[in-house]
């Protein structure tokens, strides 16, 4: 379940970075334009990539859900083991913009990625038995705990 949720997580945020990269120089001649703000283009954003988020997670649920033990009560746990994913690929989605902003190319924010998505997957919860003492709380910065807890 921790891979399955990685698997979302660094999947959706190394697709938002190739995609906002290709978009940033538009959004920067449009916003010196002022033809739009950032609310507007964010929100825009979102909604474009919302189909995305939905159906990506559920590709990877429902090719993973029946190795898990989760039959019992099929259409409940179906989409209860759906939800955390898809918050995971929302979460994704914004730290993938967070990344990708301030950076000039796509290999600079790939480069940069790499600074949240490793600390994120190494406090994420099936490596957390071997943290540091003084470090321990950064496991709570990490989408990927939440969303493994909740599996």
């Amino acid at each position: 379940m921790f891979y399955l949720t990685a698997n979302v997580f660094v999947g959706i945020i190394y697709g938002t970075i190739a995609t906002f990269q290709i978009e940033r120089s538009v959004l920067l001649r449009e916003l010196a334009s002022r033809n739009y703000g950032l609310p507007a283009y964010f929100a825009v954003k979102n909604l474009i990539e919302f189909p995305i988020m939905i159906v990506f997670p559920l590709l990877t649920q429902v090719i993973v859900f029946w190795g898990a033990p989760y039959t019992a009560n099929m259409p409940t746990e179906f989409w209860a083991f759906y939800l955390p994913l898809f918050l995971v690929a929302q979460c994704a989605v914004g730290f993938g913009v967070m990344i990708s902003a301030p950076c000039q190319s796509l290999e600079t924010a790939s480069e940069m990625s790499n600074l949240v998505n490793l600390p994120a997957m190494f406090f994420g919860g099936f490596f957390s038995n071997s943290i540091v003492k003084g470090v321990g709380w950064i496991q709570y910065l990490s989408p990927i705990r939440y969303c493994f807890e909740c599996l």
